[in-house]
């Protein structure tokens, strides 16, 4: 699967905008930017 936005720009212009939880588990920066790209991806292909 390839990156449809570079890794600075989702670190610049979309990951503020994501809410952290303020208590328990606390997911990574890097698995965020992927489930971003994932959802991306399945906007622009379609899901049939």
């Amino acid at each position: 699967m390839m990156s449809l936005l570079a890794k600075d720009t989702l670190k610049k212009e979309i990951l503020p905008f994501l809410p952290f939880p303020k208590h328990g588990k606390r997911f990574s920066e890097t698995l965020l930017l992927g489930i971003f790209n994932l959802i991306l991806y399945r906007l622009e292909t379609g899901c049939q």
